[in-house]
């Protein structure tokens, strides 16, 4: 971070927006995810890592959808895609995560309104999730919300 005019004891805050959008292949449906990372009391000439410093791990994602009539999306927290669950291939869905020992995934199904969503704590290299029935998932009721940049 350099501030030109600036003392080299003066401290400053910077705060860095990631935007990440999405498409669900073959849905049409977009999604954006917003995160917000706050610097305090930076000096001028501090180096930044834009990194997220809080990753530990990989874990290998599997499992199978199934209780609803249409699958019309899922997304699966900062994660890469193998299988991608539809009708071909019974809704199994395979998934390489990057996280910090927990990760979300959340699915819109039966033209519903609201996105249902599930937690996966204390994740280790793998986790088969065996079979999801997306009908007991939580939802998520509230609606998205429109954000007009800059915050």
């Amino acid at each position: 971070m350099q501030v030109p005019g600036s003392n080299p004891n003066e401290r400053f805050d910077c705060t860095i927006l990631k935007v990440t959008t999405l498409e669900a292949p073959g849905s049409g449906i977009k999604d954006t995810s917003l995160t917000l990372t706050t610097y305090t009391q930076l000096g001028s000439g501090e180096h930044i890592n834009l990194r997220d410093l809080f990753f530990k791990q990989v874990t290998k994602l599997s499992f199978t959808l199934t209780g609803f009539t249409t699958l019309d999306s899922v997304v699966v927290s900062d994660a890469l895609t193998f299988s991608r669950p539809h009708a071909n291939n019974n809704y199994y869905g395979e998934y390489l995560v990057n996280n910090t020992g927990s990760f979300w995934m959340r699915v819109l199904v039966n033209g519903e309104p609201f996105w249902r969503f599930l937690i996966f704590n204390d994740a280790g290299e793998i986790v088969d999730a065996s079979t999801i029935n997306a009908m007991q998932l939580l939802h998520i009721l509230a609606p998205p919300l429109n954000l007009g940049l800059p915050l």
